[in-house]
């Protein structure tokens, strides 16, 4: 019989480009705490503690039923999709076809004006924004991504949301954010146009096409 939870205790350490020590460490959330920070080279190296408890019992399903979105031409209509547990999603369509709205929608962040959406009750949502905003401002656009990056998976979030996550990513990130998505266990919807990286850590695609979602 499966225990109720499962807690794991880890030490993680990832890799930020240097630019300030200050910069760097803004907005890294607590929990959980920055154990040791210490340059080589021309990178920070963050050390962190991380303790995760998963519940397996935990409602983190996702509900979108019949919802529509227009601006000055319909993006989607009646659309209807369903996610009862932890899946690593990829939304894919066209420019314009209305993805980042679409997870705009699902975080929260954008009004549903038909139809609706709804989370499980332990859903705990975490949403990275395609253009970050200007609290990071002495951080170049790899650095914040980064940042927000740490602070979705380091975070105390079982449903995360990346709109473009990996443009202005090194070779390196890259890497350190594949191992990230891999790892996770929990909900996670990812728009992004790197379709080799789709091929290897997703477990299914959303094609946002002709106002549908096509699975």
């Amino acid at each position: 019989i499966p225990p109720e939870s499962i807690t794991v205790t880890m030490e993680v350490m990832f890799l930020i480009p240097a630019k300030s020590k200050a910069s760097l460490t803004t907005g890294i959330p607590d929990p959980p705490p920055i154990v040791t920070i210490f340059k080589a080279t021309n990178r920070y190296y963050h050390k962190i503690s991380l303790s995760y408890c998963y519940n397996l019992n935990m409602d983190i399903s996702l509900r979108v039923s019949h919802i529509s979105k227009s601006y000055s031409n319909v993006l989607f209509e009646d659309v209807t999709l369903g996610v009862t547990g932890p899946t690593r999603i990829g939304l894919i369509g066209d420019n314009g076809s209305g993805k980042s709205t679409l997870l705009k929608m699902i975080a929260g962040e954008e009004s549903v004006p038909v139809g609706s959406i709804t989370w499980g009750k332990d859903a705990k949502v975490g949403y990275l924004e395609q253009e970050l905003g200007k609290d990071l401002d002495t951080a170049s656009g790899g650095e914040k991504k980064i940042i927000k990056l740490s602070q979705l998976f380091y975070g105390d979030y079982n449903v995360i949301l990346l709109d473009e996550p990996d443009n202005h990513l090194d070779i390196d990130n890259r890497l350190w954010f594949q191992s990230l998505v891999e790892d996770f266990d929990g909900i996670l919807i990812i728009i992004s146009h790197d379709r080799s990286f789709l091929r290897k850590c997703v477990d299914k695609i959303w094609l946002l096409e002709e106002e549908k979602i096509k699975e």
